[in-house]
């Protein structure tokens, strides 16, 4: 017999004898394992897709739709890190509240637990610290989420794991709703930014106008002797005194538009009446200031009292009302006067540049004239342009939509430990 055979027979020899042993050994792992696996928590993984279209979207431009922006890669990579950032996951969290949910809500861990056992801190300093709680919770949210791209596609998927099916649809949905609507705002933003920068742009261009219309009266108020000498027109003259006129007119009536203004907002009816002197508020005033009489003689908490003091409230509506019916028209007089204005200053302008005038009158006049109508071309375009944006924040679009949302899981997907 050679030593290979021994062996053999003495290592089942062994076996026979510590048979019990290898058997118990062997039904305590496998019953520790399957206690093990009993105390997990199933898991459950819901997957939304979305797809990054390359398509540039403008609702004011149809057919811009149908050209392709260049095949980016890095693009649908940068789309995937803006759904993997911290502000992204943040307003899901908001918007699902799970801040308070048992899950992925605020829990103290470990070390926490013993610090408050140990006295060293208190639970409500620990709950105070707002910032580290809402850490742990992102901490925990982004564990259970997994955002990657599908190969080299545009598709991205996103994916949700919870003990529930449903909550894990649901955080896919709407991390990735989140995105989306986040990816609007932004455009929007963008587009709001542009417009302010254009209100700005166009309140100079208007400035400027003004400057060049200012410029051109102010050349022909200080030459207008010259002027109605050279070109043997008289009537120059008198309809520049006319044009004067109504610019004390408009002034005079913006004034006052003002001052009455100011004074219905305190309802300093004397001083209205005074300064609009309109017969029909003096009436009113008249009629208010007996009432205010009488209330003064009228008996405390009295029916004729309570009375009076209704009539006064009817007869300040009545005031109020009319006021406003005198500043409309006082506006309109405004309007009138400024449109008056402006057809007797073309008047005036196309009568000059019609005559008979020198050189240097001539050559000044439609340098002026040039400046005005250059400032007015630029103050259309940036007006023109400014309407488009402001259409544009309105009918934005996002450049990703989701394609397939995430539906509550069948099975369970995995187990895992009850803490995250």
């Amino acid at each position: 017999m050679d030593s290979s055979e021994f062996d053999v027979r003495n290592a089942i020899g062994l076996v026979r004898r510590q048979i019990w042993l290898i058997v118990s050994t062997v039904l305590i792992i496998v019953g520790l394992a399957a206690v093990y696996v009993f105390l997990q928590t199933p898991t459950y993984t819901a997957s939304t897709l979305i797809l990054v279209d390359p398509r540039q979207k403008n609702a004011l431009d149809p057919e811009s739709q149908m050209s392709l922006m260049p095949t980016d890669n890095a693009r649908v990579e940068s789309e995937v890190e803006i759904l993997k950032s911290p502000s992204t996951q943040l307003q899901a969290i908001s918007r699902l509240g799970l801040v308070k949910d048992p899950e992925f809500g605020v829990k103290l861990g470990t070390v926490d637990r013993l610090m408050v056992f140990l006295k060293i801190k208190t639970m409500e300093n620990l709950l105070a610290d707002t910032d580290s709680q809402l850490q742990s919770v992102l901490g925990r949210f982004s564990n259970n989420i997994s955002i990657a791209r599908r190969g080299l596609t545009y598709v991205i998927s996103v994916s949700a794991t919870s003990s529930d099916p449903a909550k894990a649809a649901l955080i896919a949905n709407t991390v990735s709703s989140t995105y989306i609507d986040a990816q609007v705002d932004a455009k929007i933003a963008n587009a709001l930014t542009v417009r302010d920068a254009l209100n700005r742009r166009l309140a100079q261009a208007s400035t400027t106008i003004n400057e060049s219309e200012n410029r051109i009266d102010t050349f022909v108020n200080e030459n207008i002797e010259k002027v109605s000498n050279e070109s043997a027109r008289a009537d120059i003259t008198a309809m520049r005194a006319n044009l004067d006129a109504l610019k004390a007119q408009s002034i005079s009536a913006q004034s006052l538009q003002s001052s009455v203004s100011t004074l219905a907002a305190n309802k300093d009816w004397d001083s209205i009446a005074a300064q609009l002197k309109s017969d029909t508020v003096s009436q009113i005033k008249a009629e208010r200031d007996k009432v205010l009489a009488d209330i003064g003689n009228a008996a405390a908490g009295s029916n004729r009292e309570s009375n009076l003091r209704a009539s006064l409230s009817q007869l300040d509506k009545r005031l109020t009302d009319q006021v406003n019916v005198e500043l409309g028209t006082l506006s309109d007089r405004v309007k009138v006067a400024q449109q008056e204005q402006d057809k007797l200053r073309t008047t005036i302008r196309d009568t000059v540049l019609s005559s008979n005038l020198s050189n240097d009158v001539m050559v000044k006049i439609y340098e002026l004239q040039q400046e005005s109508t250059v400032a007015k071309t630029l103050y259309q375009d940036l007006l023109q342009r400014l309407r488009g944006v402001e259409t544009q924040a309105d009918l934005q679009l996002a450049d990703s939509r989701i394609v397939s949302a995430a539906l509550p899981p069948m099975g369970r997907a995995l187990r895992k430990p009850n803490s995250f």
